[in-house]
């Protein structure tokens, strides 16, 4: 007998700052290694007073700078910094504000916050920051006094390709997502992806089966993801 998974149990108990994590994390993962892949070298500087990120081969991007994470687990979003940076360089945080505002994410709202009870830490702010844009990806900016600065890279733009994808690649993308975001919770996560590369999704007592028009289904073991 088949389910709509929509029907599985899923805990109520999840932050909501979470759920919108799992729930977007495909895109954002499709967005964050087709910015990646594209580096050609992986040495670089971050000029914190214009908000440039060059990399060693001449590379350089526009960036705004979302926040800082301390080696505590110790958020502190950028428009809460009043008194170091540029305020042009924290419009990107302030528009993620705005967005936290109209959600109702408690976490984009308030300045200073530890992260360590968060999947990702700083990088599920800084991936939901992404999601506020929807077409750029983000950075982490390492500091030799272990603070990591996380940028929006604004001179990169790249749309949503999760439809795009033929069954193949859609596979082996969602299975790439998984090694990459360990933390995700696997469930949501699986069926929200497989809907925003044009699944439809449905579950068995051992698989869980996306199909799309003509193609052949896309099928994942259920014992992966319980």
């Amino acid at each position: 007998m088949l389910t709509r998974l929509s029907t599985l149990p899923e805990a109520d108990d999840m932050l909501a700052i979470e759920r919108l994590f799992c729930e977007e994390l495909f895109r954002i993962h499709r967005r964050q290694v087709r910015f990646l892949d594209k580096l050609q070298a992986t040495a670089y500087t971050f000029h914190k007073e214009t908000g440039v990120l060059a990399f060693s081969d001449g590379i350089t991007f526009e960036t705004q700078i979302l926040g800082l994470e301390t080696p505590a687990r110790q958020w502190m979003w950028a428009w809460a910094d009043t008194g170091n940076l540029d305020s042009r360089l924290t419009t990107g945080a302030r528009r993620v504000k705005a967005f936290g505002e109209t959600r109702g994410l408690a976490e984009l709202t308030t300045g200073t916050l530890a992260v360590d009870h968060l999947r990702c830490a700083g990088h599920t702010l800084a991936a939901i920051a992404s999601v506020a844009y929807e077409v750029h990806p983000y950075f982490r900016c390492q500091q030799p006094d272990g603070v990591a600065l996380f940028v929006l890279v604004t001179s990169a733009t790249l749309e949503d390709d999760a439809r795009g994808l033929d069954r193949n690649t859609a596979r082996q993308a969602i299975s790439d997502m998984f090694a990459a975001y360990a933390q995700a919770d696997d469930m949501l996560t699986l069926r929200a992806a497989m809907e925003a590369a044009g699944f439809a999704v449905e579950f068995t007592e051992t698989e869980v089966i996306g199909r799309r028009g003509d193609d052949a289904p896309m099928v994942f073991q259920r014992a992966w993801f319980d």
